[in-house]
């Protein structure tokens, strides 16, 4: 019986063969790049693009798609983000811009709290300094707490000016500016005391947070044994004499400290005189011995003015090992 399924009869099928196997197998695949237009209006080129076009139609489709949502999206946001900032600066902060402008500051009030204050001069006068000579003296403060004060000056007695001197007083500190050794005939009558120039030099509080308590821990210089004796009684020295013990009561060496000292009598100032030592070592004693020839000198106490730049960090001595 025939099989109509599963003919196994090919005697109908032609068998390529082998030079058409040949032929075909040196033709290769089809391709459009192989195709030539015979009118020359639509070449290889058109048509590749045109076959990649149908081919990504769909993809391309999809990137517009996406394009278009990230541009909406960006564009729509920054809207929002300018109305809101918009709105943010009518209602809230420009309400309070204008009544910041409106208020009127004082700046004179406010810049004495970051100036220094200026010098106080207390009294300024003619001290005698010995048989022809006076010294010119002004008591002076620095109210400041962090301002170290400089002070350029000199006295006028009447248009005659004496040399220019300059100190430093440390903040919340008093003492005299002194020109020692006038001539009492050159320089006639009272002085007064100009300040030619004055610089400030502020004392930082990273550096020292309590600035008095600090001054006073290296200006502790204790005075004990005072004694006066007048150099005008007939029989004894012809000098007068102030002699004390001084003692240096701080944690600190001083290299060459120069101290002024006031002679007081009965709380008036009447004299003032200076010295000088060579090295102050901490909790070191020194006997002072000073003599003037100022007549008629009566002393009942005395003050002691250390004019040392405390801030310097070359007056110090170093550490004993």
């Amino acid at each position: 019986m025939i099989n109509f399924y599963n003919q196994q009869n090919r005697q109908n099928v032609e068998t390529p063969s082998p030079l058409q196997n040949d032929l075909k197998n040196k033709a290769g695949k089809a391709s459009y790049k192989k195709y030539t237009d015979p009118t020359g209006e639509f070449g290889s080129k058109e048509l590749g693009w045109g076959m990649w076009y149908v081919t990504n139609k769909v993809l391309l489709y999809k990137l517009l798609i996406i394009a278009l949502v990230v541009f909406c999206a960006g564009t729509i946001g920054y809207s929002l983000f300018r109305v809101g900032t918009f709105v943010y600066y009518d209602i809230v902060y420009k309400p309070i811009q204008e009544q910041e402008f409106a208020y009127s500051r004082n700046f004179a009030a406010i810049r004495p709290r970051f100036n220094p204050a200026p010098l106080e001069i207390m009294s300024t006068f003619a001290l005698s300094g010995g048989t022809s000579f006076i010294d010119a003296v002004s008591e002076v403060s620095n109210p400041n707490d962090r301002y170290i004060a400089t002070a350029v000056y000199h006295f006028d007695f009447g248009g005659i000016i004496t040399e220019t001197k300059t100190e430093k007083i440390m903040p919340l500190t008093s003492r005299p500016l002194v020109v020692f050794g006038l001539d009492s005939g050159t320089y006639p009558g009272a002085p007064v005391l100009v300040i030619e120039s004055m610089s400030w030099r502020r004392v930082s509080a990273h550096t020292v947070t309590d600035v008095a308590s600090w001054q006073d821990e290296r200006l502790f210089f204790s005075v004990s044994d005072f004694v006066f004796e007048y150099g005008g009684t007939p029989g004894t020295i012809s000098a007068n004499v102030v002699r004390f013990t001084l003692k240096n009561e701080t944690a600190f060496g001083y290299k060459a400290p120069l101290f002024h000292v006031g002679l007081f009598q009965n709380g008036a100032l009447v004299g003032v005189m200076k010295f000088e030592l060579t090295d102050f070592d901490s909790l070191d004693y020194q006997t002072i011995d000073l003599r003037n020839f100022v007549p008629n000198l009566s002393v009942s106490e005395i003050r002691l003015y250390p004019v040392i730049d405390l801030y310097d960090k070359s007056v110090y001595l170093p550490p004993k090992k």
